[in-house]
């Protein structure tokens, strides 16, 4: 079994996958209220709802728009740091 995180209160966290097949389908389950799980995580990209399909190849990402707008924020607060380390330089 994987450990299951213990996650701060209001975290945003994003998804990106994606393989070496032809197409990358994601496949969601349908909750209690009729919610689609794909749609609740804010999935796009290879998404199976329905009789609809958005096969759009070999990538997907769930949540990713509001964690790098999150993330944006917090940087922009002077809460985290981002290290594009090309250089080499210490951070």
């Amino acid at each position: 079994m994987p450990t299951v995180p213990t996650l701060p209160a209001n975290y945003v966290a994003g998804l990106w996958f994606g393989f070496g097949g032809t197409q990358l389908q994601l496949i969601g389950t349908i909750d209690s209220t009729g919610e689609d799980s794909l749609v609740q995580a804010n999935c796009t990209q290879g998404v199976l709802s329905g009789a609809q399909a958005d096969l759009f190849g070999k990538f997907a990402y769930c949540n990713a728009p509001y964690f790098l707008t999150a993330t944006y924020n917090l940087v922009a607060a002077g809460m985290v740091s981002v290290c594009l380390n090309y250089c080499r330089v210490p951070c």
